[in-house]
């Protein structure tokens, strides 16, 4: 049992240069340095490949075109239909724990797909009034291996500079994985593989807004909370984790949330708030020495997860004057969704 004190953010006046940059911001620009990666490759490869064969294509007596813009078309024609082909296949989502299987074998269908697409821009052009460019098997098929290297070169380099990047605080997002162990790794590589299953860091923070804006009146960084509530349930890490970390609150840590432990622990550290089941506070008020204490720096309690019943609502209010905030949501709603007014008119048995 200890009691951790975590500090308010600092002011974004304060942060680093590359940490005031939007999120939205930097993901653009990895995006963009993505999709020039691709471009680079497929464009290198089909150029690199085009001189090296150029030779063999002029000795077995092709037309090569001379005019410049014939061949500006094509590669024009080319890029647009290689950035729809891979955007199709979902290879700009920059999506987190993707598998990289998945990613490889997405790279080798657009490449493919985009050769594919080259043979018909190519067939396709005497009909704008332009003149079509040699293309031999060989040249065909040591194009479509030279991009595909590419492409995979380019984006395992990609990742790697988003690896030091967000080492140094850049495109980072916090994500909250409540476990230990087999458990906890479980949890995390299912997120990884299917996001929609579990909590988006966005989903976490609304609600520690959410709930830091139903009480206007108190202040970041003067307020203490008993977390009682266990870290590993929706409650506790809403409440008890990330609301004192985000509201600078100092968090009073209970491993074993008994009756004694919470009564030494009150005396000891006075918190502001004392969170808590229906069933904890029934134990509490069951207890003479909680009934004998001086609770006159309780500044509210909170509770949830089960119905409060009216009469130990009347009890807790009768024996601290201090009003009772219960909460109501669900799982899928990220914890709490709403919950009785601070400091307002409280109608027992209804939130």
């Amino acid at each position: 049992m200890a009691a951790i004190s975590s500090s308010p953010q600092p002011h974004a006046a304060s942060a680093k240069p590359h940490q005031r940059v939007r999120p939205r911001t930097w993901q653009a620009l990895l995006r963009l340095s993505l999709i020039g990666g691709d471009l680079l490759a497929l464009n290198g490869a089909m150029i690199g490949v085009y001189r090296f064969f150029r030779a063999s294509i002029e000795a077995s007596g092709a037309i090569i075109p001379s005019d410049p813009v014939a061949v500006m078309r094509f590669l024009l024609l080319f890029n647009l239909t290689a950035l729809s082909i891979f955007a199709a296949n979902g290879l700009y989502e920059m999506r987190r724990g993707g598998s990289r299987v998945d990613e490889s074998f997405k790279v080798f269908t657009s490449v493919a797909l985009t050769a594919v697409g080259a043979i018909v821009i190519n067939t396709l052009l005497p009909q704008i009034g332009s003149d079509d460019l040699p293309v031999t098997r060989d040249l065909l098929v040591w194009s479509w291996a030279a991009a595909l290297v590419g492409c995979v070169l380019m984006r395992v380099l990609h990742r790697a500079t988003l690896v030091q990047l967000r080492a140094h605080g850049i495109d980072t997002r916090r994500l909250l994985i409540v476990g230990a162990r087999e458990p906890g790794r479980l949890v995390w590589n299912t997120i990884r593989r299917r996001p929609e299953l579990g909590y988006r860091h966005a989903n976490i923070s609304v609600v520690v807004q959410q709930f830091r804006a139903w009480f206007p009146d108190l202040k970041d960084g003067e307020e203490s909370l008993m977390g009682v509530y266990p870290i590993c349930h929706s409650a506790g890490y809403s409440v008890s984790q990330n609301l004192t970390i985000w509201a600078g609150w100092t968090n009073i840590m209970i491993p074993r949330p008994e009756p004694a432990v919470i009564l030494e622990m009150l005396k000891k550290y006075r918190p502001s708030f004392l969170p808590g089941l229906p069933t904890l506070f029934v134990e509490l008020l069951n207890q003479e020495t909680f009934r004998k204490m001086d609770l006159s720096f309780i500044k509210g309690f909170f509770t949830g997860v089960a119905p409060l019943a009216p009469d130990t609502v009347k009890q807790l209010q009768a024996l601290t004057g201090k009003g009772i905030c219960d909460f109501y949501g669900l799982t899928e709603s990220t914890a709490f969704a709403i919950c009785t007014p601070w400091k307002g008119k409280i109608k027992p048995g209804a939130v």
